[in-house]
């Protein structure tokens, strides 16, 4: 039997789904809230990279178009921009190791190796 995944450990998943047109994304800064941003056209690439030993890590580029709804203080856009990624980042590995310990392969890498070969 395969393991499951809790909601709170799939948002990683949203980054691959091309069927989202519209993701919210509540970017907080120390615990707080701190902006609210709604990405549109995301869009996730994944490429295998080999390794110095020989194995194989794969590198995630997501590319998105976002729009700020809500912000709590005024901040620099290039701010703005570096929160978001960090979450994308956190919510993409996030998702993989919760899902790689119960031997989910959440963003079919095993797929993306085949075909790559």
């Amino acid at each position: 039997m395969q393991g499951k995944l809790l909601y709170k450990d799939v948002n990683g998943l949203r980054w691959f789904n091309k069927g989202i047109e519209r993701i919210q994304v509540i970017l907080k800064n120390g615990g707080k809230y701190f902006a609210s941003v709604d990405v549109f056209n995301a869009k996730a690439r994944v490429i295998p990279v080999d390794g110095a030993d020989g194995g194989v890590s794969f590198k995630v580029n997501v590319k998105v178009t976002a729009r700020v709804n809500t912000i709590i203080k005024q901040e620099k856009e290039e701010v703005l921009r570096k929160m978001l990624e960090k979450q994308i980042k956190s919510e993409i590995r996030r998702t993989y190791q919760v899902a790689i310990s119960q031997h989910i392969d959440p963003y079919r890498f095993s797929e993306t190796l085949l075909s790559a070969q």
